[in-house]
Formats: structure tokens, sequence, C-alpha cells
């Protein structure tokens, strides 16, 4: 049951940071091991992509990347490995052109060996996005001052992403009847709006025959998981219309007890001698 538990918590940890995240990071991969051996300084290659959620790429002012251990509610901040802003960042060549790669240089001093995450703090005008790599284990490292105040050998998930805004986000159009109006099949964008509800009619005209508004439905299955959304939600408009409310001056109709007392009559109940069959 444990390990169902902790399958299902992952699961739900994935799509939380993958399908939803402005930045999905693709390396270091789960259960990386980064071995120092007899050098004193290594290499750690960190890849990702962008999706089309806030905010984009080429919205972003900077990177920031920090190493950083232990669990979600403790998160410690071990070193800042490096600041860097967009044209200091590698772009993968084509086919691969939407990948992007840095190599940060990490020393055998920073701490000890264990699981270690790399938060990327993403600077934009209108404020940040915080993600946070998959656990990683390093080896080899020996700075045996810096002791971590929880089980270094524990390999927590990582934390979930954070955004925040200190100016407005850009805001859908705030015209939705308007926008109501255009079939919901031809809608851009991440939000679209349902039709708005009209006043209906005094007198309708009923239809001999009815045809299908839409009488062919397409399915296309993906087959692989996508990195981006079509669509977040749909906003539906409320009514065009008011209904006025009056109260029910109606009078209330008679009590059973008061229209004749038919219900009242009483019905006795009489013993019934009942013939058992002992067995």
């Amino acid at each position: 049951m444990i390990v169902l538990y902790y399958i299902l918590l992952q699961l739900l940890l994935f799509i939380t940071t993958t399908t939803w995240a402005d930045i999905i990071i693709l390396e270091p991969k789960q259960n990386a091991v980064l071995n120092f051996g007899k050098a004193k300084t290594k290499d750690l290659s960190i890849k990702w992509t962008h999706s089309e959620e806030w905010p984009k790429q080429e919205e972003i002012i900077k990177y920031t990347f920090i190493l950083c251990a232990g669990p979600n509610t403790q998160i410690q901040a071990i070193a800042t490995l490096d600041t860097l802003y967009p044209e200091q960042i590698t772009q993968s060549p084509p086919p691969n052109g939407h990948q992007f790669q840095v190599k940060l240089k990490l020393n055998n001093m920073m701490s000890v060996s264990g699981y270690y995450y790399v938060q990327i703090f993403a600077q934009t005008v209108e404020g940040y996005t915080i993600h946070y790599t998959h656990p990683f284990y390093i080896k080899g490292m020996k700075n045996v001052v810096n002791k971590l105040p929880f089980d270094k050998d524990v390999k927590y998930p990582e934390p979930p992403a954070e955004h925040k805004t200190t100016l407005v986000e850009p805001q859908a159009p705030q015209d939705p009847i308007n926008l109501g109006k255009i079939p919901y099949h031809k809608q851009t964008g991440l939000i679209k709006y349902a039709p708005v509800q009209t006043q209906p009619k005094t007198f309708i005209n009923v239809k001999k025959s009815w045809v299908l508004k839409n009488p062919k439905t397409i399915v296309t299955m993906f087959v692989s998981p996508r990195s981006s959304i079509d669509m977040v939600t749909t906003v539906t408009p409320g009514w065009n219309y008011i209904i006025n409310n009056q109260y029910n001056l109606a009078k209330p109709a008679k009590f059973p007890s008061e229209n004749g007392g038919w219900y009242s009559r009483i019905i006795t109940a009489h013993p019934r001698k009942v013939n058992r069959q002992n067995k």
C-alpha cells in the first residue's frame, strides 16, 4: 500500500511539474549520479525546454541556478552556481532547437556527498518562476564542516514549481460576450468562451425535424506525452437578461384535517391467529 501511495504521489508531482510548467527540465535525469572521484571540480549539465505557458522563453531576463537539498518544508540552499542571461545559454541545433543547456561548475568542497537538486530561478519583467530538477546523487564531496540539518542520504522529491508576478499578468480580453459569438472550435488561445445564454423567446415554432449542429466528431490520439497544452479553461458568461422575482401571494391550501376529516378515520388493529408448523 505504501509503495502504491508513493507511485501515485510521484505521478501527481510529474503531472503538476511537467504538464503545467513554463520550464520543462530534461536533465539531470531521475537517479543520476555525479561522481567527483579524484577531481576537485565537475561540470553539472542542466537541460530544459519551454512550453507555451507564462512566462515564455523570450520573456525571461536571466536565470539563476542554486544547488539545494532537503525536503520541501526545509529547502537548504547550498551554493549559487551561476547567474546567466539568455544570450549566454547554449541552444540546441535543429531538430532540438527548443532545448537549452548550461554546464555549471561544482567543486568538492561545497558540501558533503548526498542527494541534491538544482533550483532554476527565471526572472522576468513581471515577476519570476521557480523550478527544481529531479534529485540526483553527488558522490565525492568532502566538506565535512557543512553539516546538513536532515538526512543527506534520503532522496526527497523535488519541490513543486512556483510562480509569482509583481505586475499584472496579461489578462484575457474583457469582452466575453463578443468572443462567445465565435464558434467554440474556432477560438484560439489558452482561454475559450462559451456562448452567452440569451433571453428565451416568448413564442417559438416547433421544428418538425432536427439536424445535428456538429454531425461528425474526430478524435486524434497523441503518440507521446505533450510538453504544452492547448487551453487552460472555459469561461461561461452570465445571462444577458434579468429574471424578476416576486413573492408568492397565493393563499396556502388547507390542512387535511380541515377538508372534512375523511383521512382521519380510525383504523383499529385486530389480532390475527397464525398457524405455525413445528419442525
